[in-house]
């Protein structure tokens, strides 16, 4: 199961490459097949398999030997490694699934923030859907408290907006930001959310340090935020309730 879980995680990967690419360009993910970036050659299907592929070319297009980015194996490798964190977390189970969803959709997030600064609707909305979706089909209880995550999830962002704008004169976070985060909320619930929300602040605010103090942006420049909320989430959806005790324990 593990060999099977790591396997569809490299072909959903596969296809995250492709929502990456695409859909900031506003090209179909669908149509046209898989074609080479730089010289628009169409990739024939065994050019294709996951990690493999990237390997057994050397990292470079068979037809105009371009180089190949290394961000193609990385997100298989990566959406592999997930897939096979939920199932050995999670089981096989509708949870599962979900969180699976979740972390794919982040994935293509952080990348195309990084890339574009943008999160795409596309992207944000169907996890969000989907999240509300499956927490019903938990129960109620779990559908409720989805509704009450995805709330406060936009909520905050709107706060931290109208907060920056208040202290900087412009938003601190985009409408792109405020529909990733009534997503999380729809997955961890408004308790858990704020805890990725908290935990991301932390992660962001060395790495925006560094830069100021290294001349690489000023106070007025735009950090994509999706990256540190999403690496966030994932260590409050592993680890947070193990976390939560080690602080009440040192409390103590």
């Amino acid at each position: 199961m593990v060999v099977a879980a790591f396997a569809v995680g490299a072909v959903v990967g596969s296809f995250l490459n492709v929502c990456i690419y695409r859909i900031p360009r506003g090209i179909s993910v669908a149509w046209p097949p898989s074609f080479c970036p730089l010289c628009q050659h169409r990739i024939a299907p065994w050019e294709n398999v996951p990690i493999v592929a990237y390997l057994y070319l050397r990292g470079r297009c068979r037809y105009c030997g371009q180089a190949i980015s290394p961000r193609y194996p990385l997100v298989e490798l990566m959406t592999a490694i997930l897939a096979v964190a939920v199932y050995l977390r999670f089981g096989l189970s509708l949870v599962a699934l979900r969180y699976a969803f979740l972390g794919c959709a982040l994935l293509a997030a952080v990348f195309i923030d990084l890339d574009h600064q943008i999160i795409p609707d596309v992207v944000t909305l169907p996890a969000l859907g989907f999240g509300v979706a499956t927490a019903f089909l938990l129960g109620w209880c779990s559908g409720v408290e989805s509704v009450l995550g995805a709330i406060t999830g936009a909520a905050s962002a709107l706060g931290i907006a109208h907060l920056g704008s208040a202290l900087f004169g412009q938003d601190s976070l985009g409408g792109g930001d405020l529909k990733l985060l009534a997503a999380i909320g729809a997955y961890l619930g408004w308790a858990s959310l704020l805890g990725a929300l908290f935990l991301s602040f932390l992660l962001a605010l060395p790495v925006a340090i560094i830069g100021l103090c290294a001349r690489k942006f000023s106070l007025g420049s735009k950090i994509p935020f999706g990256p540190f909320l999403a690496v966030a989430t994932l260590v409050v959806l592993f680890w947070g309730r193990s976390l939560w005790r080690l602080y009440l324990a040192s409390l103590r």
